[in-house]
């Protein structure tokens, strides 16, 4: 069959139409590929681009917020600093970072996000909001042009060269600083791990923080472990806090001295090292949902107590120097504590073969009052007259038992100890003389009536 003439110049006019549709695609995609990052670029050192990220950040923090101007070199966008004040929704009451740098990804902006692969925070200070935030300033931000479709922050990874984090009362002061931090969030929330730093707490001694593994929802923070450590010993803790609820922790001690945690008072006259396991509660909410408290066991090791008054009475009346100054062979118990007062019950401090000490004691606004069982050796009482029969009464374990109550001004209590072993010796020395009187008496009489 003969070819059409018509067919064949169709075909070649479709064949030129889709070359040139081809080119034209392509100049199109190339252009696009020029002009969006040139676009992107431009973007980032408005005004419109920072104020909306500002606004997502705020939104992000539950905070107002300023944020120094942008300036940027291709993707990078750089900022002397954000500047930010927490809502009460938020667990900060001030922000502060410096020196930020952030390298943005384009293809975010098609999913309306911030899209930021890698965030470098030189400094960042945050003090945590108290139990009772204070409302904080909203003047000095800028005016935020309305968002008919919300943008959102999409934050890949995060690294803090230097974190500082205050937290307490003035007169309960806490700090964390000098912390590097890694940050990656994902979808069960977002990893934070710290290396380095130093952690200050009032009524605790200083640690180095050695390092800890986080993980933050927007309502909470899961402590999965963390390490410190100082000279004597170190401490670690796990646990939960819920932001507005509470903070429940378990608190390992491991080697640390015993004298920071006492009162100075009692600093001269107990010393060793305490190993402990504790449950720690702490009530976030406003008002409280449960009183603060913490809970567990502990004991000392190379414990040593000196110039306690009533070692000092025992020493004087047993003749024996050994009480005055005793090392500690076993010293065990669990302890309470919740609001001002201080529990300590199943004591037990014995040092070997002289004394062993049972019971309980609460400390409490000054006071202490306390329920003990005393044993020592029964050669130990060889020079109290009395102290067997009328005081040590009870003997098991080696030892003769007396009770002890133990009360007052927790710098000088009293004992009931010590008045009782002396009526004991009197006693005796009277009921002796007596005894002498009589036994003569009866000789005198039988000489007479021989």
């Amino acid at each position: 069959m003969p070819a059409l003439p018509w067919a064949g110049n169709m075909i070649k006019t479709g064949r030129r139409f889709l070359v040139w549709t081809a080119v034209v695609l392509f100049l199109v995609v190339a252009a696009c590929a020029v002009a969006l990052p040139i676009g992107f670029r431009a973007y980032l050192g408005s005004r419109d681009f920072r104020l909306r990220i500002l606004e997502s950040a705020d939104r992000a923090l539950h905070a107002q917020g300023e944020l120094m101007p942008l300036q940027s070199n291709g993707s990078a966008l750089y900022t002397d600093g954000y500047v930010a004040h927490g809502t009460p929704a938020a667990p900060f009451s001030e922000l502060r970072a410096e020196q930020i740098r952030a390298d943005l990804n384009w293809h975010g902006l098609l999913r309306h996000a911030w899209q930021v692969d890698d965030f470098t925070v030189q400094r960042l200070n945050i003090t945590l909001q108290s139990a009772q935030p204070v409302e904080a300033p909203m003047a000095t931000a800028p005016s935020r042009p309305p968002s008919s479709t919300p943008w959102h922050l999409d934050l890949r990874r995060a690294h803090v060269q230097e974190a500082n984090l205050k937290w307490g009362s003035p007169t309960s002061p806490g700090e964390a600083s000098g912390m590097a931090l890694s940050v990656a969030p994902g979808d069960s929330g977002t990893a934070i791990n710290v290396a380095g730093g130093k952690f200050t707490q009032q009524g605790w001694p200083a640690f180095d923080i050695v390092s800890a593994r986080l993980r933050a929802q927007p309502q909470s923070v899961s402590i999965l472990e963390s390490s410190f450590q100082n000279p004597d010993g170190q401490v670690s803790v796990s646990g939960e806090i819920v932001f507005d609820q509470a903070a429940d922790l378990q608190v390992n001690l491991a080697g640390l001295g015993l004298r920071p945690f006492l009162a100075p008072d009692w600093r001269a006259r107990i010393d060793g090292r305490i190993f402990a396991d504790a449950n720690v509660h702490v009530s976030l909410g406003t008002p409280p949902s449960n009183p603060d408290s913490t809970t567990g066991s502990a004991r000392l090791e190379n414990a040593v107590i000196t110039a306690l008054p009533i070692l000092d009475q025992i020493a004087l009346f047993t003749r024996m120097e050994r009480f005055r100054k005793i090392n500690l062979s076993t010293a065990t118990f669990d302890f309470t504590y919740s609001g001002d007062q201080f529990a300590a019950r199943n004591l037990v401090a014995e040092a070997s073969g002289l004394l062993r000490v049972e019971g309980a004691f609460t400390v409490g606004k000054g006071e202490i009052v306390g329920d003990f069982k005393v044993g020592v050796t029964p050669s130990s009482l060889q020079w109290l007259p009395g102290s067997r029969a009328r005081v040590f009464t009870e003997s098991r374990d080696g030892y003769a038992w007396a009770p002890m109550r133990l009360t007052g001004p927790i710098d000088h209590p009293s004992e009931d100890l010590s008045p009782r072993l002396a009526t004991a010796a009197a006693g005796e020395v009277i009921q002796g003389v007596e005894s002498t009187v009589r036994e003569t008496t009866k000789g005198v009489l039988e000489w007479l009536l021989r």
